[in-house]
């Protein structure tokens, strides 16, 4: 299981590489018929997936959302996404003892699948994403310190003014860190994240 985990890291961030790559190669073009980049900035909460465990890892998500547009194709627009994100976490043991409070740091990278729904008013997405993270506490299943963040999610955009949507979006997350430190139990987190995007419209 650790070694397909590591394959698939590999494959993945060998892929999120050729695409960023075919993406400065063919820029210029780009640039000449649409927008090339979308920002903002969004806050989420997440909170423990998961049985048979004794703990409770809960998170308060700060993100910074950055994308490139790399490819469309009809009503569906590929993007290359960076999230740089500080986390505040908290960790309860076990029924009987307190909370503790603990962060997160880190980046993901991931490709964002967009979908038109109404014109330019309404925007379903989908996203896969990987990135190196540290954790400062874990329970005693994961070992803390460098560690991966995988997050599948998907949402809505929905424009307020000009450019700007609201983004509101739900999702999965699982961290650990493919065996490179005893204990990697991994811990699992649903989410539910709301915030604002620029767009930049073609």
């Amino acid at each position: 299981m650790n070694i397909l985990y590591m394959r698939i890291v590999k494959s993945y961030f060998i892929i999120c590489f050729f695409l960023n790559t075919n993406y400065l190669i063919a820029q210029e073009n780009l640039l000449k018929t649409q927008a090339n980049y979308d920002i903002g900035l969004l806050y989420g909460r997440g909170s423990q997936v998961g049985v048979n465990v004794n703990y409770n890892y809960q998170v308060d998500f700060f993100l910074l959302q950055y994308s490139r547009f790399l490819k469309r194709q009809k009503d569906f627009e590929f993007k290359l996404l960076i999230q740089p994100q500080y986390n505040k976490t908290r960790l309860k043991e076990s029924i009987e003892s307190c909370f503790q409070k603990g962060y997160e740091f880190g980046v993901n990278y991931g490709l964002l699948i967009r979908k038109k729904i109404i014109r330019n008013f309404l925007f379903g997405y989908s996203c896969l994403s990987l990135g190196p993270h540290f954790v400062s506490i874990t329970p005693e299943r994961q070992s803390n310190g460098f560690i991966f963040s995988d997050n599948l999610f998907m949402g809505f955009q929905i424009k307020v003014i000009t450019n700007t949507y609201l983004d509101i979006r739900i999702g999965f997350r699982h961290i650990s860190n493919a065996s490179i430190k005893k204990p990697n139990g991994g811990i699992n987190n649903s989410f539910v994240s709301i915030g604002f995007i620029n767009l930049k419209e073609r």
